[in-house]
């Protein structure tokens, strides 16, 4: 056990991290209003394994979990009802394509395979109704954004759509009378990304397309896009750390490649980030940004596929968490009844 770390800024200070990804903070006597603070300890578990984690919580053995297995959602509905909480939360789930290399390097390619995917069928039959469609890279939610800029092609009838992307294919050299498209699909594994990918590739097929999927732990597939060798397409996501536009649309600056996990890099889009950076005035700020989405939809560098909503399962003896967009529930506000 390691000691812990007391500082003077927190509720909580580390008194243990073991190699089994348990970590439990302990009640700092030094914070300010430490006498308020109800909790003794908050203890934390990586659990990966959403069907076991959910079994832990149905035997009271830890009181709330933030994710349910897909398969499962029925069943929870059914049975823990009161407990299963989901509410919008500010969180895009997108696959980035690699922009470095071809052919995902033309927009006709992305746009095609994007316009290709029921994002409805996703949100309904994939994630039971916990996801929302997705639209726009800004999730709609933030105060002083309005509503987020949309894919142009957004209301078009399905069908119409799929005929849109077997054109733009066969202009870029795929299809019938051309070339084969071959797309692989990397995930981190989870029952979740697996059955959104295998969904994704059936889409694909009536356009002629033929994918491969290939599955990492979280820690490898994060790790290989910090690493940004050459891919294909790649599972990604972003939680705002703050309720601002700018904390979703500067993954496509040229100058975040730490985080533009697409590569990304167009000088218009640059050019309007960063005048919204010095913008002063609100209304002008959020204009420029409102442009900028509608480059990075129109580019497509990331297929925006779904709008997170949290679902959490929470106990009924925890009281004091509140839902919020942001998902935070900090241990401060939180109390076990007995």
């Amino acid at each position: 056990m390691r000691p812990a770390h007391l500082v003077t800024n927190g509720p909580f200070v580390l008194k243990e991290f073991t190699p089994n990804d348990r970590l439990v903070l302990v009640k700092n006597p030094y914070y300010y209003d430490a006498a308020r603070v109800e909790l003794d300890a908050e203890i934390f578990y990586s659990l990966e394994d959403r069907s076991a984690a959910l079994r832990r919580f149905m035997a009271g053995e830890i009181q709330s979990y933030d994710d349910v297995p897909v398969e499962q959602i029925g069943f929870v509905r059914s049975h823990l009802d009161e407990a299963f909480k989901v509410t919008p939360n500010l969180g895009s789930y997108f696959y980035a394509f690699d922009t470095r290399h071809k052919p995902f390097d033309d927009r006709r390619v992305r746009q095609a395979l994007s316009m290709a995917i029921d994002r409805e069928f996703l949100a309904e039959r994939i994630w039971g109704g916990t996801m929302d469609p997705g639209y726009s890279f800004v999730p709609p939610g933030i105060e002083s954004y309005d509503a987020p800029a949309t894919v142009a092609w957004k209301d078009i009838d399905p069908y119409e759509r799929e005929d849109v992307s077997k054109r733009l294919l066969a202009e870029a050299g795929f299809g019938p009378e051309g070339q084969k498209l071959e797309v692989e699909i990397r995930f981190n594994n989870s029952e979740n990304h697996r059955a959104t990918a295998v969904a994704i590739a059936d889409m694909w097929k009536a356009l002629g397309v033929e994918t491969r999927l290939l599955a990492s732990d979280a820690t490898s597939h994060y790790a290989f896009l910090r690493e940004k060798p050459t891919f294909d397409l790649a599972r990604s996501g972003w939680f705002a750390d703050y309720p601002d536009a700018q904390n979703f649309l500067f993954l496509g600056q040229s100058d975040n490649q730490p985080l533009n996990a697409a590569s990304f890099t167009n000088k218009s889009y640059d050019r309007l980030m960063n005048e919204a950076q010095v913008e002063g005035l609100p209304e002008r700020r959020r204009a420029i940004l409102h442009e900028a989405e509608g480059l990075l939809l129109d580019e497509q560098p990331y297929l925006v596929l779904l709008t997170y909503r949290s679902r959490n399962l929470v106990s009924p003896k925890l009281k004091g968490f509140e839902a919020n967009v942001l998902d935070n529930h900090p241990g401060r506000y939180i109390s076990i009844s007995p």
